[in-house]
C-alpha cells in the first residue's frame, strides 16, 4: 500500500497505532516479517479462495445495450467456478478510542520534515448522507488547493509551512480516515508547525466556515463528478469503486445533491465531532541526528 520510503513506513505505522482491533492496523501486503514466510502454495490458495465471481465486480462503461453486456459477461464470468462462496464478514471492531497516540520517526533519507496527523472517521457507505458529503466537504474547506484554510494561513500569510493539505479518505469497507499533513518552512519546528494546524482546526470547530467557502468547496466537488462523467474510464472507477466498498449506484447518482443540502452549521458540527484527539494518532518524520551531523 506505501512503499518502503521514509514517508510511506511512517504512514504504515502510524495505522498500526491508530487502528487498536481492527485489520485495517496491517498493511494490504502484510509485514515484511510475514511475506518472508509466505510460499508460492499460500499464494495459490489465496488466489484460488478469493479470486471468483462471487466476489468481483465488473463494470463496463461504453457504447453497449444491457442485454449486450449479459450475454458478454455469462460467456465470459459464467464459464468460471467459484472457488468458495463468500459468507458475511465477519470484522473486527474497533473498541472506543480514548488515548490519542503519537508516533516519531527518524531516518537518515529524510530531506524535508514531515507532519501527519490522521483521525478515525466513519466509512463512506456506513455515513449518513449528510456526515459523508459533509466530511468531504470539511477537507476540501481545510486541506484542498491554494485557496484552503490550511494553505492560505500556513503557507502564504504565516509562512510556517511550505505544503500544508487535509482530506477525508472514506472509501474503507468499515472505516474511513480524516488526514492531514504539512511540512514545515525553514527555521520553523514541527511543534511550532502542529500548534498552527490546530489553531486553524479549533477555530473552524469554534466558528465554522463561511458561506463563500462552503460555496467554493460545494462547487468543486460537484464539478470533479461531472468531469468524471465526461471520461467512461473514470465513470466506471467512480461506481466500481463504491460498489466495492458498500456503497451503492443510488450513492453515487445522488451524491450532488447530498453536497448541496449539507449546510455551514453541520460542517462545524462534523469537526467537533470526528476531529477528536482521543481518536486520532499524530506522527513526525524527522532526519537522523548523525545524519545530520555527517552532512
Amino acid at each position: 500500500r506505501y512503499g518502503n520510503s521514509p514517508s510511506a513506513q511512517l504512514s504504515e505505522q502510524m495505522d498500526a497505532a491508530l487502528y487498536l482491533n481492527h485489520p485495517y492496523m496491517r498493511p494490504v501486503i502484510g509485514w515484511k516479517h510475514e511475506i518472508k514466510q509466505l510460499t508460492r502454495e499460500d499464494a495459490v490458495s489465496f488466489y484460488r479462495r478469493y479470486y471468483t465471481p462471487s466476489n468481483a465486480v465488473a463494470v463496463i462503461a461504453g457504447d453497449v445495450t444491457p442485454d449486450e453486456i449479459h450475454e458478454l459477461a455469462q460467456e465470459t464470468y459464467g464459464a468460471l467456478e467459484n472457488g468458495v462462496e463468500i459468507g458475511p464478514r465477519m470484522r473486527a471492531a474497533e473498541p472506543p478510542q480514548r488515548a490519542a497516540r503519537r508516533v516519531a520517526m527518524e531516518h537518515a533519507q529524510v530531506n524535508l520534515e514531515r507532519w501527519r496527523r490522521t483521525y478515525l472517521a466513519p466509512a463512506f457507505s456506513s455515513a449518513a448522507p449528510e456526515v459523508r458529503a459533509g466530511l468531504e466537504l470539511l477537507g476540501q474547506i481545510l486541506g484542498s488547493g491554494s485557496s484552503s484554510r490550511l494553505y492560505r494561513e500556513l503557507v502564504i500569510d504565516r509562512k510556517v509551512a511550505v505544503s500544508a493539505r487535509a482530506y477525508y479518505a472514506g472509501r474503507g469497507l468499515e472505516y474511513g480516515e480524516f488526514v492531514f499533513h504539512a511540512v514545515p518552512a525553514d527555521g520553523v519546528s514541527l511543534d511550532q508547525l502542529e500548534t498552527e494546524i490546530d489553531r486553524v482546526i479549533d477555530d473552524v470547530m469554534s466558528h465554522g466556515v463561511t458561506d463563500e467557502e462552503l460555496k467554493r468547496a460545494k462547487t468543486q466537488l460537484i464539478a470533479d463528478l461531472v468531469f468524471d462523467q465526461d471520461s467512461q474510464s473514470r465513470m466506471a472507477r467512480t461506481f466500481g469503486a463504491a460498489l466495492v466498498t458498500g456503497s451503492t449506484v443510488d450513492d453515487v447518482i445522488n451524491w450532488p445533491g447530498d453536497v448541496r443540502a449539507v449546510s455551514a452549521d453541520e460542517i462545524a458540527a462534523l469537526a467537533r465531532d470526528h476531529l477528536l484527539l482521543e481518536q486520532s494518532v499524530t506522527g513526525t518524520l524527522k532526519r537522523k541526528a548523525e545524519a545530520q551531523e555527517a552532512g
